[in-house]
C-alpha cells in the first residue's frame, strides 16, 4: 500500500508463477476513448510476471514459502501532482528539511527509475474520472435513487454499473469493513441504507486470493480521507485520514507493507522547524510512534496504525521528494512492563555507551492548566471522581492529570480552545462546595502553555532520564508547571509556557546526545584585538570541539563599538571565516543598538545563550543584570562589571543565582591563568585564605623586567605597548588603574566588600599626564605618551638604581589581607626571598597563604599579557561552560 501525498494511495500488485495465489486489484475505470488509449500503451515491469527467487527487488516483500500464497508487494513510487482540492494538515512540514528530488521534470520511482509519460496519463485520467463523478453527477442526482456522497456516487443496488464508485467496488469484492472487527468501525462510502454486508461471505478473503491476476488491473488508486458513518452520512476521517484509509486497506487485503509518502524524511527527532538539529529515526515500535503522535508529531497520527498491529504490517514513512532516503520503518510492539521488569536490575542510561533511551521529542501546543485546590474536606476519591465525570459530561479532551500527595487538589491539562468551556463545567460540578469554601480555589491559566515530552521505550528501568530531562530545562532557564509520567515508562510529559517551548525542545534534544550541545554566542568588540583573537581561535578549534567535546559554537551577532551584525533569523550562525570588519561596514550591518541586541538574545531559542563581553565599556556591563534575569550567560574579560560600582555587582549576582545563569570573568584577572579558579577550590573546599600578594600588572611585570641602565623606562614602555602588553591606553596600566580592578575582583571573591577608592594604589604617573587629553588617533596617542614618557626616565633609573645597590628587583607588587580588609598595590623593591623577584617578562603571579598552605604559599604563576593569552582565557571560560551545558555520554 502506498499513500501518495494528494490523499490519493495505490495497491500494487505483482504476478508470478503462480497467478491464483496473488490478490488481486478489482477494478479498471470506465475511461473515454483518448484515456483508453493512453491506457493501453501502458507497458511496464509493473504488469509484468516476475518468478519468485532469492533476488528480491527493493521493496518487495515475497512469502518464503513457495506453496502460501505471497503477501502483496508494494512499491515505493512518486505521484504526479494531483489535488483534489482538500488541505491535509498533516503534511504541511516545511521542505526545507526534505531533499528534492532532480532537477528535471521527470517522475522517478524508489529505484531511480522514470515512470512513463501512459501512466501518468492514466492515473490522471482516472482522478479526473473521480472529479466528474464525485462534483457533476453529484449534483445532478439520477433517476435510479442513487446516494450521492461527496467523495463519488454509489447505486444503491449491487451490479457492476460503470457509476460503482471504485472504493465501494473494491469493498464490495473483498468485504465489509465495518464487518471486521479489528477495523473499529470505519466504512468507506456506502449507500444510505447502510453498507452492505458482506459478513455472512466467510470465504471472501478466500475468494479475493482465488481471483485470476491476469485478467485484472494491477493498480487501484482510491481517494482517502472520505467515507460514511455508520448511518450512511457522508463524512472523513479528519487529520491523518488518508493514512488511516491506507492502514485499513493494507489490513483487509494482508498487504506486506504500507509506505506514507510525506514532504519530510521519515519521522524526525523533534519538530525540524523547531530544533533545526533534528534528524531522522530509522525505526519505531508502534507504541512509541503512537505516543509521538499524541504528543504532537506531525507526521503521525496514533490511529492511523491501529489498523496494522495486530498483523504486525510494517508501515514506513518516507520522502516523496527524496525517494532514494530509507526514511522510517514503524513495526512491532513494546515490550510490557511485567517483561521490562522480570530481571528487576535498574543501570544508569549513561553507563549504556551509545545507546540513547529516548527516540524523539515532540510537543502540543496552546493547552491550559484548570486546577482545583484545597478540597481535603470532601474526601480525595470523591474529589477525583467529580472532576473527572464534570470533564466527561462537558466533553473535554483531558490530556494529562496530575493530583497532590494529600488527594486534595487537582490539575488538569486540556486544549486551550476548550478552557473556558472546562472551567465552567467544573465550577458549575462545585458549585455547593465553593459557596461554603470546602474548595479553596478552581483556577485557569491565562497565558499559552504547551506540553513537551520525551518519548521512547528505552526509558524504562533505566536511570537518570527524568534527571537529564529535567536538568536541561533548568538550565536553559524554562520553568516546569505540570509533570507527569506514564505508567508504561515511554514517556515522560512536562508542562511550560508557550514561549519557552522551542528552548525546552532543543535542551532535551541536546541533553540526550541527539545532536551536539550548542552555545549560541554573541560577541561584543569582536573588531578589537582581543576580539579578533578569540573569532580565530573558535575558527581553529572548531572541528576539535566537535569530535572531541560533541559542542559547537554558533556566532549569532558580532558588535564593534559602533556597528553590529546578527544573523538573519533568531539564533542564525553568522560565518566567522569571513572578514570581520568586511562584516561590519556591508550591506547587512546595522548600528549598534543593544535594545535590539538584547531582543535578539531574548528571542534566541536556543537554551545555552552567552554573551562574551570584550569591550570596556561601562554602559555595556550595565545590561549583564538584565541579561542574567532571562537566563542568558554571561563571559566577561573586562572588569567593569565586576570591579564597578558594588551595588551593581550584588545585583548582577543575585540575577545570576535566581536564575541558573552563569558569570564566568576567569580572564578578568589573570588572562588564561586559573587564578579564580584556584581562589574558588581553596574556599569551597574548606581552606581559610588569610592573604594574596603577587603582581597581576603584566605590563608592570615586562618594564621592568626590561628596564637597565641601556634601556629606559619610556623605552621599555614603548616595548611593552608594540608587543600588545598594554591597555589600549597604556596610562591605565601605569596610573595602577588596570591592577587595581583586578584586585578589586580578588577581592570581591574573597567575600570582602571593598570598592575601587578602597584600594590604596600608587600611580606611577604625575597628575598632568594622567589627566591630559591627547589628540589624534590611537598611533598618535600612543607616540604622545611616550614622549611625555621621557621626563620620567630620569627618576624611574634611579629607583632602579638603588634598588640594585641592595641586590633587589622593582616589581608592582598588590596585598590583600583578609584579616584587615586592606588593599594595597605600589612599586616595591623585593629581595631574593620573595616569590616575585624572579618574575619574569609579561608574566603574572598570585601566591596564596592559607591555613592549609603555612610552610610555602601555593603560587600561580605564568604569562598572563597580550590579546592571544587573554582570547585563551576567554575560551577556557567559554569550554568551561559548554561543559556545564553537556551531558554527554561517558
Amino acid at each position: 500500500i502506498n499513500y501518495l501525498p494528494e490523499n490519493l494511495f495505490r495497491i500494487h500488485i505483482r504476478n508470478s508463477i503462480e497467478p491464483a495465489a496473488h490478490l488481486p486489484t478489482t477494478y479498471q475505470p470506465t475511461m473515454s476513448s483518448s484515456e483508453e488509449a493512453a491506457a493501453s500503451t501502458r507497458v511496464s515491469d509493473d504488469e509484468r510476471p516476475m518468478s519468485r527467487s532469492s533476488g528480491h527487488d527493493e521493496g518487495i516483500t515475497e512469502s518464503s514459502s513457495p506453496s502460501s500464497p505471497p503477501s502483496p508487494s508494494s512499491y515505493a513510487c512518486a505521484s504526479p501532482k494531483i489535488h483534489d482540492g482538500e488541505n491535509r494538515p498533516d503534511d504541511t512540514a516545511t521542505r526545507e528539511h526534505g531533499n528534492h528530488h532532480d532537477d528535471d521534470d521527470d517522475v522517478d520511482d524508489a529505484n531511480g527509475e522514470e515512470i512513463d509519460a501512459a501512466t501518468l496519463e492514466m492515473m490522471m485520467a482516472f482522478q479526473e474520472r473521480q472529479d466528474r463523478l464525485g462534483n457533476d453527477e453529484a449534483r445532478n442526482g439520477d433517476d435510479d435513487n442513487d446516494y450521492n456522497g461527496n467523495a463519488g456516487v454509489a447505486d444503491d443496488d449491487n451490479d457492476d454499473d460503470d457509476d460503482l464508485h471504485p472504493r465501494l467496488e473494491f469493498l464490495d469484492q473483498y468485504g465489509d469493513l465495518e464487518g471486521d472487527d479489528d477495523a473499529d468501525g470505519v466504512v468507506e462510502d456506502a449507500p444510505p441504507d447502510g453498507p452492505p454486508d458482506l459478513d455472512a461471505d466467510a470465504d471472501a478473503d478466500a475468494n479475493a486470493n482465488d481471483a485470476d491476476a491476469d485478467h485484472t488491473a494491477p493498480i487501484v488508486i482510491a481517494t482517502g480521507f472520505v467515507a460514511t458513518s455508520s448511518e450512511g452520512v457522508p463524512t472523513t476521517l479528519k487529520r491523518s485520514g488518508s493514512d488511516y484509509s491506507a492502514t485499513i486497506f493494507a489490513k483487509v487485503t494482508h498487504a506486506s507493507r504500507v509506505t506514507m509518502w510525506k514532504n519530510t524524511d521519515g519521522v524526525y527527532t523533534a519538530d525540524p522547524r523547531r530544533v533545526p538539529e533534528a534528524f531522522s529515526i530509522s525505526s519505531l515500535k508502534y507504541d512509541e510512534a503512537m505516543e509521538l503522535a499524541y504528543f504532537g508529531a506531525q507526521v503521525l497520527h496514533p490511529l492511523a496504525m491501529v489498523p496494522c498491529i495486530d498483523s504486525n504490517i510494517p508501515v514506513y514513512v518516507r520522502n516523496i521528494f527524496n525517494p532514494a532516503f530509507e526514511g522510517t520503518v514503524i513495526q512491532g510492539r513494546c515490550a510490557s512492563l511485567s517483561e521490562v521488569n522480570k530481571d528487576g536490575k535498574v543501570v544508569n542510561w549513561r553507563s549504556k555507551r551509545g545507546v540513547i533511551p529516548i527516540k524523539g521529542i515532540t510537543s502540543v501546543d496552546r493547552v491550559s492548566l484548570l486546577t482545583l485546590e484545597g478540597a481535603s474536606v470532601i474526601g480525595g476519591a470523591e474529589v477525583a471522581e467529580r472532576f473527572m465525570g464534570s470533564m466527561a459530561d462537558a466533553g473535554i479532551n483531558v490530556l494529562m492529570v496530575t493530583q497532590a500527595s494529600s488527594e486534595s487538589s487537582i490539575t488538569v491539562v486540556v486544549p486551550e480552545d476548550q478552557g473556558k468551556k472546562a472551567l465552567g463545567a467544573l465550577r458549575s460540578t462545585f458549585e455547593l462546595e465553593l459557596s461554603r469554601s470546602n474548595v479553596n480555589a478552581i483556577s485557569l491559566t491565562d497565558t499559552p502553555m504547551s506540553i513537551v515530552a520525551i518519548v521512547g521505550e528505552g526509558m524504562a528501568m533505566n536511570s537518570g532520564v527524568s534527571a537529564s530531562f529535567m536538568s536541561s530545562l533548568a538550565k536553559a532557564n524554562v520553568n516546569i508547571r505540570v509533570i507527569a509520567q506514564g505508567s508504561s515508562e515511554r514517556q515522560v510529559a512536562v508542562v511550560v509556557a508557550g514561549e519557552d517551548t522551542s528552548r525546552a525542545l532543543r535542551a532535551a534534544h541536546m541533553a540526550f546526545t541527539l545532536s551536539q550541545t550548542t552555545c549560541s554566542v554573541v560577541i561584543l568588540g569582536g573588531t578589537g584585538k582581543l576580539g579578533s583573537a578569540l573569532i580565530r581561535q573558535l575558527n581553529a578549534q572548531k572541528e576539535s570541539l566537535k569530535k572531541n567535546l560533541n559542542l559547537g559554537v554558533c556566532v549569532s551577532a558580532i558588535a564593534s563599538r559602533k556597528k553590529m551584525i546578527m544573523g538573519e533569523s533568531s539564533g542564525l550562525c553568522l560565518s566567522t571565516s569571513a572578514d570581520v570588519d568586511e562584516m561590519l561596514t556591508g550591506e547587512k550591518a546595522k548600528d549598534l543598538d543593544m535594545e535590539a541586541l538584547t531582543a535578539m538574545l531574548e528571542a534566541d531559542v536556543n537554551p545555552h545563550r552567552v554573551v562574551v563581553d570584550c569591550t570596556n565599556d561601562d554602559g555595556i556591563a550595565g545590561f549583564y543584570e538584565r541579561w542574567m534575569s532571562s537566563g542568558i550567560n554571561v563571559i566577561s574579560p573586562g572588569r567593569r562589571a565586576g570591579a564597578g560600582p558594588l551595588s551593581r555587582y550584588d545585583a548582577i549576582r543575585e540575577a545570576q543565582r535566581a536564575n541558573s545563569a552563569e558569570w564566568q570573568y576567569e580572564s578578568s584577572v589573570g588572562a588564561a591563568l586559573p587564578i579564580l579558579t584556584t581562589l574558588r577550590d581553596l574556599l569551597q573546599t574548606g581552606d581559610e585564605v588569610q592573604r594574596l600578594r603577587g603582581c597581576v600588572s603584566g605590563t608592570m611585570a615586562y618594564v621592568f623586567r626590561t628596564m637597565d641602565e641601556d634601556t629606559p623606562f619610556s623605552e621599555a614602555v614603548r616595548q611593552a605597548m608594540e608587543k600588545d602588553f598594554t591597555e589600549n591606553d597604556v596610562r591605565e596600566d601605569l596610573s595602577g588603574y588596570d591592577a587595581t580592578r583586578k584586585i578589586v575582583v580578588l577581592a570581591r571573591e574573597l567575600g570582602l566588600n571593598v570598592s575601587m577608592e578602597d584600594v590604596e594604589v600608587e600611580s606611577l604617573l604625575p597628575d598632568d599626564i594622567r589627566n591630559k587629553e591627547y589628540e589624534g588617533d590611537t598611533e598618535a596617542m600612543r607616540a604622545a605618551v611616550i614622549e611625555d614618557l621621557k621626563a620620567l626616565d630620569g627618576p624611574m633609573l634611579e629607583r632602579w638604581r638603588e634598588a640594585r645597590r641592595d641586590d633587589r628587583e622593582l616589581r608592582y607588587k598588590f596585598v590583600i589581607d583578609v584579616a584587615t580588609g586592606k588593599c594595597s598595590c605600589k612599586l616595591s623593591a623585593v629581595d631574593s626571598k620573595d616569590t616575585l623577584y624572579r618574575l619574569r617578562n609579561n608574566e603574572n603571579l598570585v601566591a596564596f597563604e592559607t591555613t592549609r598552605y603555612t610552610t610555602s604559599p601555593l603560587i600561580v604563576k605564568g604569562a598572563a599579557a597580550g590579546p592571544e593569552l587573554a582570547a585563551a582565557g576567554i575560551f577556557a571560560d567559554l569550554l568551561r561552560l559548554g561543559r556545564a551545558f553537556s551531558t554527554s555520554q561517558t
